[in-house]
């Protein structure tokens, strides 16, 4: 299977509860297409043992597709659109997007189940 993946990260200030029950409304509209495999808006975490690499960033949204050709679709979908934007009205900075594309999935290893394997 491949999977296509759309992230968006955000620098949010003034960011109420409200308003981040919103979003993820609309992350939850967008997961019932067929198209979509996961839709999700959350805070970053960086209580991790490499330490905040955040580079300010707190919120995240990624969007996971069967496709390209799915993701194509959706991206031009109003209820994307519309949650891609949303939490721009939280911040004075811009929100940075990437594509990322898994050829296969899931990645199998040939030494073991991870990619460290077994020596």
């Amino acid at each position: 299977m491949r999977l296509t993946l759309h992230s968006t990260l955000y620098i949010l200030e003034n960011f109420d509860v409200g308003a981040e029950e919103e979003i993820k409304e609309l992350a939850k509209t967008l997961r019932a297409s067929d198209k979509v495999v996961s839709a999700n808006f959350e805070p970053i975490t960086v209580e991790v043992p490499s330490g905040d690499r955040t580079n300010g960033y707190t919120h995240q949204l990624i969007v996971t597709c069967k496709s390209e050709e799915d993701m194509e679709e959706v991206q031009s979908s109003e209820v994307f659109n519309t949650l891609v934007e949303a939490p721009c009205n939280f911040s004075s900075e811009p929100k940075y997007d990437f594509l990322t594309v898994l050829p296969t999935f899931p990645q199998v290893y040939p030494e073991a189940h991870t990619m460290h394997g077994y020596f």
